[in-house]
């Protein structure tokens, strides 16, 4: 491997100061609003919940796929998405809702977060100024595939012990019934 090159062959180091502060003032923003809505709360919406961690689906398969395309060994560090999934999925228990100002709110742990922002922050820097070492890349790349998974599976669960609280609400009972109906068909087909 030539030096100065990472082993997918793209370029090591090269980062301007300027673009450098730019993005970690940027990473910075990201990580303290997060931090603050997972302390704080978060007005509740079905979409929200998922969206997120979809969007760090997207970013993680975005960052270690095109690297690690020529290492397909590399690859299997995204395996570790499914082992998060189920982990997310008890951590979801630890979700919490409250009402404030007649709106719904939740409250998620910022440790799972934490730990993503950590990895995806290293990977990058692992591509921008470190260059390449295949071992702490693919420790790292299973750290963020892992996170990933973590926080796809506890996006599950939220929305799922939203649906069972507000499918028990007297309003909304025949929903429910009509679900568990729908459910009982699509069974028998």
């Amino acid at each position: 491997m030539a030096t100065g090159q990472t082993f997918a062959g793209l370029p090591a180091g090269g980062g301007s100061l300027g673009g450098l502060l730019f993005f970690l003032f940027l990473i910075a923003l990201v990580i303290v609003r997060r931090i603050r809505y997972a302390v704080r709360g978060r007005r509740y919406s079905t979409g929200r919940v998922i969206s997120y961690p979809v969007i760090y689906l997207i970013l993680t398969i975005v960052t270690v796929v095109p690297i690690e395309i020529f290492n397909p060994i590399a690859l299997t560090s995204l395996l570790a998405i499914l082992i998060g999934f189920p982990v997310g999925y008890v951590f979801g228990r630890n979700t919490s809702f409250f009402n404030q100002n007649g709106a719904l709110y939740f409250k998620r742990s910022p440790y799972i977060l934490i730990i993503w922002l950590i990895s995806y922050i290293g990977r990058l820097f692992i591509l921008m100024e470190v260059g390449a070492n295949f071992e702490i890349a693919f420790i790292v790349d299973t750290i963020l595939a892992l996170t990933t998974g973590i926080l796809l599976g506890e996006g599950i669960r939220v929305i799922r012990v939203y649906n069972s609280h507000h499918a028990g609400s007297p309003g909304d009972q025949g929903k429910a019934e009509d679900d568990e109906h729908q459910l009982g068909l699509m069974k028998e087909m």
